[in-house]
């Protein structure tokens, strides 16, 4: 129904103007920078470990219980980086508290249109949380087809839905069902290093 990117985001009076500039920083201090997520092995923590990965610096995980602890660390000064939704960072970019480097998406968020991808900026990090929909193993294959149908007309062509997600801070990327089966396995085969990596520490 929709895949949602995560955004590398600091403070509003972050010194680090760019992603280039906060990874120059992590490099210099190795494992000084706090990053906050969720939790270990969450999505957020997966995504910000990807980037870690990627440019070869390492970050000070601190966990909190949620996202809006996360905003309000953030908020604080207590956290120095961390993964979040365009939705949530919107109303924060306009009051000017927080500055968004990087989109982990395969292309850039409709809501900021003006901040590049990470792929943009030469580093292969893609990270999501996606919403899809599924049906017992056993459904016969015929109200499965049925389902599949519907569900694709009211994600493609329903306005009123369209802007109920617009209104939630997300975004429609539609995939039907063999298109997800190929995303999962694509993801989970790219995740597979990150999160043992993440195990050994």
């Amino acid at each position: 129904i929709n895949r949602i990117p995560f955004v590398l985001t600091v403070r509003g009076d972050s010194p680090w103007k760019s992603a280039q500039e906060l990874v120059n920083e992590a490099k210099q201090n190795p494992g000084k920078v706090n990053a906050a997520i969720v939790g270990l092995m969450s999505s957020d923590h997966y995504a910000m470990a990807l980037f870690a990965e990627r440019a070869g610096i390492k970050f000070n995980y601190v966990t909190y219980g949620g996202g809006g602890p996360k905003v309000k660390a953030m908020l604080s000064g207590e956290s120095k980086v961390d993964m979040l939704f365009p939705g949530l960072i919107v109303p924060h970019l306009k009051a000017g508290t927080m500055r968004p480097l990087a989109v982990a998406g395969a292309k850039r968020a409709p809501e900021l249109p003006e901040v590049p991808t990470f792929k943009e900026l030469g580093l292969d990090v893609e990270g999501y949380i996606w919403i899809a929909l599924y049906a017992p193993k056993a459904t016969p294959a015929d109200r499965v087809e049925k389902l599949r149908r519907v569900v694709e007309k009211i994600v493609t062509g329903d306005a009123s839905f369209k802007a109920l997600m617009s209104r939630m801070g997300q975004s429609v990327d539609f995939m039907n069902g063999e298109q997800l089966a190929r995303f999962e396995e694509e993801e989970a085969r790219k995740s597979a290093q990150v999160i043992k990596g993440l195990g050994k520490k």
